[in-house]
């Protein structure tokens, strides 16, 4: 009740309206979360945000072609990456895998949003099981914008599900290297060592600091 007091009275307020779309989408209330950002899309300095969240709401609501529509309309940069991400997730879901990739390569930005796309595309190769291609991309990522933690975890990732034990350590030693606190990096480490039945006090070590830092 009081959420559609203050859009009754002030329904010219635009930071208003975005506040009572976000509570709406925290709480699931999507046709609640509908109605505040289509109304938020009069003004222009809101007008992608409310495209970005519309979006959102209707991937959520299982009407993926108009999600990709409003996902369309975002050329600004605050949203556009994220925009094309989530976009190429749903054509990925609908199994038009190469459209996907096809999106995130045609996609440019700051070396954060590279690194990002990077990630991204790795994912989605590895959902698709195209290990040796996903293996290329983090690669070539990897190259391009040094020992990124992320990217390194992404290729421990598909290194794993090719079973190359030795390069997954690799890579999660030089996480941990560059971040000694990473629980993520700690834990991955920890289990596969563990698994293989090697070095099962550095593991047993690992596995009980990851789960303190968690």
């Amino acid at each position: 009740r009081c959420r559609n007091d203050s859009y009754r009275a002030t329904p010219d307020d635009p930071a208003v309206l975005l506040a009572l779309s976000l509570v709406s989408l925290q709480l699931e209330q999507l046709p609640e979360a509908e109605k505040y950002l289509l109304a938020l899309t009069a003004f222009a300095e809101q007008r992608e945000r409310a495209y970005y969240y519309l979006g959102q709401v209707a991937e959520r609501q299982d009407r993926p072609d108009q999600a990709l529509s409003w996902f369309s309309r975002i050329n600004g940069a605050d949203f556009r990456t994220d925009a094309t991400i989530e976009s190429a997730q749903i054509l990925a879901k609908q199994g038009d895998l190469n459209a996907a990739l096809a999106l995130l390569h045609n996609h440019s930005g700051s070396k954060q949003d590279q690194v990002r796309l990077y990630l991204s595309e790795v994912y989605l190769l590895i959902e698709a099981e195209r290990y040796e291609q996903a293996a290329g991309v983090a690669d070539r990522g990897l190259a391009l914008y040094g020992d990124n933690v992320e990217l390194l975890l992404a290729r421990s990732t598909v290194r794993e599900k090719m079973s190359r034990w030795d390069d997954m350590e690799a890579d999660l030693r030089k996480v941990l290297e560059l971040d000694d606190n990473n629980a993520h990096a700690m834990n991955a480490l920890g289990y596969v060592l563990a698994d293989r039945g090697i070095r099962l006090e550095e593991a047993h070590g690992l596995i009980t600091k990851a789960l303190q830092l968690a």
